[in-house]
């Protein structure tokens, strides 16, 4: 685990910096932490701290966040004031009308306009999301975690569903958008998408499997 210093606009910052994610948990020397005056958009002056084997005291810094609760947590912990980076991004979802693209990431899930190639929102998640489908008439995402499914509106970014599921390898809304397909280990099933019943069943292979699709008629 690296320590690295980060000036933005006169202030000194410190992080933890490991090399398995690209997301930089900050935390300010100063008292209180000035929220309101970072700005993520600038481009920050990185140094590294000296290689002495000599650490800052309490009172120069306030936290040293490990990177891998603010990349994996969505939501900045207590005491960090800013992000650099997106984390890792697994999945990408292109939406039904070709408008928009959506990214699932270990903070969230990135919406971005296909022309221009912009940033829309950015939907922070608890958990770090690992697949991001649309429904076939686009206003909602269905979105995979380790522990189960979440459905999101898109026009609110409100979760309006949450499945507890277990050990979910692949999912895929039916055409018309009243079901939704999940591989798991062992099992594939078919779920109404309104009342999550279960509709169909059928035994699978005891591993994770992927690339699940419907036909396009029943």
């Amino acid at each position: 685990m690296r320590r690295i210093a980060l000036i933005l606009t006169g202030l000194i910052f410190f992080a933890a910096c490991s090399p398995a994610t690209s997301t930089i948990a900050l935390t300010s020397t100063s008292s209180p932490h000035p929220t309101s005056t970072f700005n993520p958009s600038q481009t920050p002056t990185i140094a590294r701290t000296s290689t002495s084997t000599s650490t800052p005291s309490p009172s120069q810094i306030s936290i040293i966040v490990p990177l891998a609760i603010s990349a994996n947590m969505g939501p900045l912990p207590d005491g960090v004031v800013g992000r650099i980076g997106s984390g890792r991004i697994n999945d990408i979802a292109l939406s039904p009308d070709g408008d928009r693209l959506a990214f699932a990431g270990h903070v969230g899930i990135y919406i971005f306009t296909v022309e221009p190639f912009l940033q829309e929102d950015l939907i922070i998640t608890t958990v770090p999301i690992y697949q991001v489908i649309w429904s076939p008439d686009g206003s909602t995402l269905a979105a995979k975690t380790k522990e189960g499914i979440r459905f999101i509106d898109y026009q609110t970014r409100a979760e309006v569903q949450h499945w507890s599921v277990d050990s979910v390898c692949d999912i895929a809304w039916s055409p018309e958008g009243t079901r939704l397909a999940i591989l798991k280990k062992g099992l594939l099933e078919v779920r109404d998408t309104s009342t999550q019943a279960l509709v169909f069943s059928h035994p699978g292979a005891n591993y994770c499997l992927s690339g699940i699709a419907w036909s396009q008629t029943d």
